[in-house]
């Protein structure tokens, strides 16, 4: 989803978004490139466990804990996710939207 979505709407090699791509829509992409790279990390952790064959609950319990604070960055992509999931329906009606082309583009692939 980042390399489809997320990346090609972004200056090269930066953090910086395209002109055209609404502030709502850059901001709720920006909170899931955030999770994507929690969800990496945590999985990256859990394997670890996994190749040790230690599936001792304390180890597991002792591996999510310090995620826990860090599972906040879903508050703000939860809490405008319904509004800017209409908007992006929305701009990808609009016949003359580039950011609505882009995404309809980018669903066939």
């Amino acid at each position: 989803m980042v390399q489809l979505f997320i990346l090609p709407l972004r200056v090269r090699s930066t953090k910086v978004w395209v002109s055209g791509v609404p502030d709502d829509v850059s901001r709720l992409f920006d909170w899931l490139e955030d999770i994507v790279h929690l969800h990496t990390k945590l999985s990256a952790s859990l394997a670890g466990l996994r190749d040790v064959h230690n599936s001792n609950l304390q180890c597991v319990g002792e591996i999510l804990r310090p995620f826990m604070a860090k599972l906040e960055i879903y508050q703000p992509y939860l809490v405008k996710l319904e509004f800017v999931a209409t908007r992006i329906e929305h701009l990808v009606a609009q016949e003359k939207s580039d950011i609505g082309e882009f995404i309809k583009l980018q669903e066939r692939s």
